[in-house]
């Protein structure tokens, strides 16, 4: 699952990061490396030759880049999730995989992937938020908003089967909510293309890990080929997220963990995001 994908050339800033989980991020690396006496004492010894420089310290399959920087307790640290990121190298999902095959129990781990990432829709919320918007168009007749009301009251599972109903018989994207949009096509002729934007704005995508509700993109690799491996957000990162379309480029920092409720079946692993960069 590698990714040909030039982005070599490309130029990152942050646009979100996890306040909290960010600290936690730098503490365990920190941690992490301090625990390695013997290549914290090399960094010591090469920091104080060279009167503070940068340090590669190798984790696994991760090389860590330090500016160091000698304290009172002596300790390595970095000092912003951009350094942080810079420090780091982009890993492959193969590499993720291969760093999760050679482990005898999974235990989370930090990385960083610079793919393409598209939005991982769930039917029934793209279909709610679908019909809100034609609930509050004027000219839509009140037999349909009447049952658009009926719609919205469903639990999931009930409106899912109502959906598939409708998209068996049609190959249309939006079959579900198409005869309604067929009502206002004469007043509204981009309908669909509102539909479209709706998506991109709501984002309906969901994951719940650890009682927090996450949006959810798949990682996609040349060609458009999706894999089965999706990054995770938290709800607070939504503004930061892409609205003009389902699909962009970045680069992300986050942490590889278990999810109780996987997306995909053949893969129970995703990416929980902990830093966001987006080409500037």
């Amino acid at each position: 699952m590698s990714s040909n994908n030039d982005f070599t050339k490309t130029k990152y800033g942050v646009v979100w990061t996890d306040n909290k989980l960010i600290e936690t991020v730098l503490n365990q690396a920190e941690s992490h490396v301090k625990g390695k006496s013997l290549g914290t004492k090399i960094a010591r010894t090469i920091g104080k030759m060279l009167g503070g420089s940068k340090i590669q310290v190798q984790l696994g399959f991760i090389t860590y880049e330090y500016d160091f920087i000698e304290t009172d307790e002596k300790r390595l640290y970095f000092n912003k999730e951009v350094d942080l990121s810079e420090s780091m190298q982009v890993t492959s999902l193969e590499a993720i995989q291969g760093e999760i095959k050679m482990m005898p129990a999974f235990k989370p781990f930090i990385t960083q992937i610079e793919q393409n990432l598209t939005l991982f829709v769930d039917t029934p919320l793209m279909f709610r938020a679908i019909l809100k918007f034609l609930k509050k168009v004027p000219t839509l007749p009140p037999k349909s908003k009447k049952e658009i009301n009926n719609y919205l009251a469903m639990p999931d599972p009930i409106l899912e089967e109502e959906i598939e109903k409708s998209q068996n018989e049609s190959e249309n994207l939006y079959g579900f909510t198409l005869k309604y949009a067929n009502q206002l096509s004469n007043t509204y002729p981009n309908i669909l293309k509102s539909f479209g934007e709706i998506i991109f704005k709501e984002k309906p995508s969901k994951m719940s890990f650890l009682g927090e509700n996450m949006i959810v993109y798949n990682v996609v690799l040349d060609h458009d080929k999706l894999v089965p491996f999706v990054v995770a957000f938290p709800e607070e990162a939504r503004s930061s997220l892409s609205e003009k379309n389902g699909q962009f480029a970045a680069k992300v920092l986050g942490i590889v963990s278990l999810a109780p409720n996987p997306i995909y079946e053949s893969c129970p692993y995703f990416m929980r995001a902990v830093s966001l960069l987006r080409p500037c």
